[in-house]
């Protein structure tokens, strides 16, 4: 531990932390939550398991303008981990993860740029809703005649654009039919694979999107991206003594993480 609440730690093969850049804990623009190591275990199995917790406590750090220290006291304690090796384009990411199980959570796998931001790969976001589903309304395939769901699993590019600015794609979400499982239930493969020419992302071996844009990918120029994954609470989380919270049945879990060149 080399300051509270800050581990680093050895996980498939890569060595990892519970924090974003510069040792950050917290964000000032969500100042009722923080990153907690305790919310971040691994099993016997090499499973990594991310949760939320109840723990009110007092942090210092940066305002919003990054102009002078501030005290925070968030209530609400998360789990993320963070490649402490950034990857470079030529890189392919794949892991296997089980959505955790409660209200208003958001969880996602993505990669953010070691430099600067954007660049950011989202290779997916996930949301539940008040009641706990992740899934959207049952209905007809636009093209092809059966029932299916867009889960609520979305993946973005962020880049800059031509005059430096911030700009991204719009969100893709991942279509599954009316027969599959629940995703808190069962192992869920995804894929990314960046390359100069493509950045392609798969679900459960099909593909999600491939973007050959050179525009977009010319905005992707970066030293190097983290491999981020982690728990937050989520749109209309309440963080009230009787909130979401209790609502909590399974944590995010990820198992069989590698990176390797293409």
């Amino acid at each position: 531990m080399s300051e509270k609440n800050i581990e680093t730690f050895e996980w498939c093969g890569h060595v990892w932390t519970t924090c974003m850049e510069n040792n950050r804990l917290i964000h000032p623009a969500a100042p009722w939550y923080y990153t907690d190591s305790g919310c971040a275990s691994i099993d016997g199995d090499g499973v990594l398991s991310l949760t939320m917790r109840r723990n009110p406590t007092t942090l210092d750090w940066w305002n919003a303008d990054w102009t002078e220290y501030t005290s925070y006291n968030p209530v609400i304690s998360c789990g993320l981990v963070r490649t402490v090796q950034p990857f470079r384009v030529g890189t392919r990411i794949e892991c296997e993860v089980k959505a955790p199980a409660g209200s208003n959570l958001w969880f996602s796998l993505w990669l953010a740029a070691c430099d600067r931001w954007p660049p950011e790969i989202d290779v997916f976001e996930g949301y539940t809703d008040a009641d706990g589903d992740y899934r959207g309304r049952l209905s007809l395939h636009p093209q092809f005649p059966f029932i299916h769901r867009d889960y609520r699993l979305e993946s973005c590019l962020h880049y800059n654009d031509r005059l430096g600015y911030h700009a991204h794609l719009k969100a893709k979400g991942i279509r599954a039919n009316a027969l599959d499982l629940p995703l808190d239930t069962r192992w869920n493969r995804f894929r990314l694979d960046w390359r100069l020419d493509a950045i392609t992302i798969e679900a459960n071996g099909n593909r999600v999107r491939s973007v050959t844009d050179r525009k977009v990918l010319s905005g992707m120029r970066t030293r190097g991206m983290w491999v981020i994954l982690n728990i937050w609470p989520g749109k209309g989380f309440d963080i009230g003594e009787h909130g979401d919270i209790d609502s909590l049945r399974s944590p995010f879990m990820i198992r069989g993480f590698k990176a390797s060149l293409i």
